[in-house]
């Protein structure tokens, strides 16, 4: 028995090898008893059960919970743990079991006076998609007993429209259980070939009883249900679909699983969504609450690998749906008009209006839903109309103002109660002279007297009349003068109104009558009169302002010689006085005997004045002394020169000559911009007089011309090596340009190391600041090279002591020399040192020496040599 139970166990091993799972139930619900098998929702989806013959007024029941126990293949059955089964049970409120008692069920036989508990019906599972799927089979675990054929459980098949039976549930062997059934292994059945590739199957289990009173427990339990395939040998090939890839937020979404290759496990992954993550072949009700776009990613798996695909969903934001009513309170028989916002279309409950606006008229108070929509997404919103059962209104109204002014505005304002619905308004004499609105505002007069104003309310239940006096009285005739309408700036004039009892005066927000002013320019005032009744006019009166005249005194002498006269000038108005002396006239002839100020008063045509000063200075007058500077006294020919007199002495006029200059001559005090085209020897002289007479001095002046310069032969160098410049002729300082690769600049023989071919310009500036140029290329040549010698004896006779990297074009440099042991013994990154053989201040033997150099060129590569050097002594 031991070995056909091995035999056996091989023979199951192989083929539960040979075969991949694809779907499974384990009826797990957490459920210790009483939980229906209809409507169980696993992760696969809703059992739902379908009555298939007829039952009696008690059939037995399907139930999943832990009521009965899995305890394994092989144990006995207990009662509640923590595996759940799906089980028959008697029905609840059963006399003996009266809430699911497990896999124990009523065989009945009592009808009549106890409990009619004949059953025929069917639980069947969620719709199990099959899609890539072929040579299907189904096994579960259970344990059953009952009374065969009469009392017992079948398995049955459905192909997506008919239902069919393709097995029967032999009981178990359930021997020294005490009663309990024996779990077991239900040997995988073939689905029907319509299974194949079918996205549409279902599996069921039908339970009989014939409430003959005969049979034993258990009924019948059932766990662990698995649908497999025979393996591919293939990874899985993910595919699924979505029931939207386009969804309102909130809208939720199923996943179905569309993979070939038979998977054994699929997990999801739902950003921003709920659930966020899944691992069941198929997930349903999943949910984004937020508007965006989502990428969903399903990994399947099997035994030989595994594939991962995604899809995008796009989750559109829902409107936000607004609504108001107006009016809000109404009376019995009025309308209301409803209005929403928010979406693209409307539909109004109660009623099933559509639009954005509509008009209601409820005979009760009303709540309204409007439900607003966007494309496919949907809001709602409600506003609720108040119904009242309304009297006839009473009129009643106030004015702004029962007495008013000729021209000034009057506002109205409804006082009237009972809910008036219109209002009618007649203002004789007045306009507007008729209103329909609820409180008119700027009803105006323009005649004075009295006027019977009307208002008539009306409601559905009637109207209502009241009217009221308006008296209206003329205003007053404000009139303005002034006692000067123009003045000179700085005086002032009087304002005088007439016409009112008070007055008000803009600008300034001055009060009374009259009042002084004093413009600075021409100004305009209003006056506003106020009379006893409180109306209002204005006047205007404008006070022109004309300015004081542009007086101006001037000399023509501004300085004299005591005893001498100068002549004094007056301009800018009609009439002058001057002081001291009382002069009149625009021009007068002085002979003050001390250095005198005059002061002019002007008046011009309109009688306004100013006053300006002059001073005539005097002095004691004697010979002038000639002196003078200039800005440079040596100077390059083609330069020009400005010149300074500095001469004492009341000096009047000035005479300048500037020999081989241009202009030649000036009578200015301080001549600029005197120029010199030849070199050579210039005298510049210059007269001054005065009333006493005259003085002369003499400046020299160096013109220079530009010398001719060399900056030396065309050269050619390579990549990283140098020449010398050597600029000739001339004498001053030097300046090259550019800068790059030059020692110096200010030099006369520079070393150019220029990397790219260059010319350069030299600049010889000399003593007179004439400045002379000429230009050098030097040529530069790429040449990129790296030797270094394989031998070298420093022994000091002068000849090959030093050991070198050559080359062209180097930029940089890395030189190591090392020891037949690895020592380093030298090292340099400057191209133009080399090693003398000596390490630590000892010359070194003999020997071959190993050596490493990497050179970087000038174009940016980069070379690296490696090899040995021998040392010879």
């Amino acid at each position: 028995m031991k070995k056909l139970g091995a035999i056996l166990l091989l023979v199951i091993s192989t083929a539960v090898h040979a075969q991949t799972t694809f779907w499974t139930e384990s009826f797990s619900n957490g459920c210790t008893a009483g939980c229906s098998a209809n409507g169980y929702n696993g992760p696969n989806g809703t059992w739902t059960q379908t009555i298939t013959g007829v039952e009696g007024a008690d059939p037995n029941a399907w139930f999943v919970s832990c009521a009965e126990n899995n305890t394994g293949v092989g144990n006995c059955s207990s009662g509640c743990g923590n595996n759940q089964t799906l089980h028959i049970s008697a029905a609840i409120g059963n006399i003996v079991c009266p809430n699911d008692c497990g896999a124990a069920y009523d065989a009945g036989g009592l009808c009549g006076f106890l409990s009619c508990p004949q059953t025929d019906r069917r639980i069947e599972s969620p719709v199990i998609n099959c899609t890539g799927q072929t040579n299907i089979s189904v096994s579960f675990e259970y344990i059953a007993a009952g009374s065969p054929p009469n009392d017992q459980c079948t398995l049955w098949y459905f192909d997506g429209s008919t239902w069919s039976q393709i097995a029967t549930l032999a009981p178990t062997n359930n021997s020294g259980c005490g009663g309990q059934g024996k779990w077991a292994a239900f040997a995988a059945v073939a689905l029907p070939a319509s299974a194949n590739n079918n996205p549409n199957v279902k599996i069921g289990f039908r339970w009989i009883n014939n409430d003959d009173g005969v049979g034993t427990d258990p009924s019948v339990a059932i766990d662990n249900v698995i649908l497999t395939v025979p393996s591919s040998g293939l990874p899985p090939v993910a595919a699924f679909t979505a029931s939207a890839t386009t969804v309102c937020a909130g809208q939720p979404v199923n996943f179905t699983d569309n993979s070939t290759n038979t998977p054994t496990s699929w997990s999801w992954t739902f950003p921003g969504g709920t659930p966020a993550t899944g691992n069941t072949q198929n997930v349903t009700g999943v949910v984004w609450n937020v508007a965006g776009t989502y990428t969903v990613t399903l990994i399947v798996t099997n035994g030989n690998g595994n594939d991962t695909t995604t899809q995008v969903i796009t989750v559109v934001a829902n409107p936000v749906v607004t609504t108001f009513a107006s009016p809000t309170t109404i009376c019995v028989g009025q309308s209301s008009t409803l209005t929403a916002a928010g979406a693209t279309t409307y539909n109004w409950m109660p009623g099933n209006l559509s639009g954005s606006s509509v008009n209601v008229t409820p005979a009760v108070t009303t709540t309204y839903t409007v439900t607003g929509t966007t494309g496919s997404c949907t809001d709602t919103a409600q506003v609720t109309v108040v119904v009242q059962v309304c009297a006839a209104p009473i009129a009643a109204f106030t004015p702004s103002a029962a007495t008013t002014c000729v021209g000034s505005p009057v506002n109205f304002t409804d006082n009237s109660t009972g809910g008036p619905t219109s209002w009618s308004w007649t203002f004789p004499g007045a306009i507007p002279a008729t209103s329909n609105g609820q409180n008119p505002t700027n009803v105006v007069w323009a005649a004075p007297g009295s006027y019977t104003v009307t208002l008539i309310v009306s409601n559905i239940n009637g109207s209502d009349t009241t009217t009221q006096v308006i008296t209206v009285t003329a205003g007053p005739s404000v009139t303005a003068s002034a006692s000067l309408p123009a003045i000179c700036n700085g005086s002032s004039t009087t304002l005088t109104a007439v016409g009112a009892l008070t007055y008000l005066w803009n600008p300034g927000n001055l009060t009374g009558n009259p009042v002084t002013v004093n413009p600075s320019t021409t100004t305009t005032y209003t006056v506003v009169g106020t009379d006893a009744g409180g109306c209002i006019d204005t006047g205007m009166v404008t006070v022109a302002v004309n300015p004081a005249p542009g007086v101006t005194a001037t000399s023509l002498n501004a300085q004299i010689c005591a005893g001498d006269s100068a002549t004094i000038i007056a301009g800018g108005a009609v009439t002058y006085t001057w002081q001291p002396g009382g002069l009149t006239g625009a021009s007068q002839t002085v002979a003050p005997a001390t250095t005198t100020t005059y002061t002019v008063n002007g008046t011009d045509a309109n009688g306004c004045s100013a006053t300006a000063m002059v001073t005539v200075v005097v002095q004691v007058c004697s010979l002038p002394v000639a002196a003078a500077t200039t800005s440079d006294n040596t100077i390059c020919e083609g330069t020009c020169i400005d010149f300074n007199d500095v001469s004492t002495g009341n000096v009047t006029a000035w005479n300048w000559v500037f020999q081989g200059g241009t202009p030649a001559t000036s009578t200015q005090q301080n001549p600029t911009s005197i120029c010199y085209s030849t070199a050579g020897t210039y005298s510049v002289v210059l007269i001054v007089t005065n009333i006493a007479g005259n003085d002369t001095t003499v400046l020299t002046i160096d013109v220079g011309a530009p010398a001719a310069i060399d900056a030396g032969p065309f050269a050619q160098i390579a990549i990283g090596n140098s020449t010398t410049l050597n600029a000739t002729g001339g004498s001053g300082s030097y300046s090259w340009s550019p800068g790059t690769g030059l020692s110096c600049t200010g030099c006369a023989s520079p070393t150019a190391s220029p990397t790219v071919t260059t010319t350069y310009t030299v600049t010889m500036t000399d003593s007179y600041g004439c400045q002379s140029s000429d230009t050098v290329t030097v040529e530069v040549i790429e040449k990129y090279d790296l030797f270094i010698p394989s031998a070298f004896s420093p022994n000091g006779d002068g000849h090959n002591d030093m050991l070198f990297v050559r080359g062209a074009g180097i930029k940089e440099l890395q030189f190591f020399v090392f020891s037949r042991i690895g020592e380093k013994v030298f090292e340099t990154t400057d191209k133009n040192m080399g090693w003398d053989g000596v390490y630590r201040g000892l010359p070194m033997n003999t020997g071959v020496f190993t050596y490493y150099v990497k050179a970087t060129f000038y174009n940016n590569t980069s070379e690296v040599k490696k090899g040995d050097i021998t040392l010879v002594r």
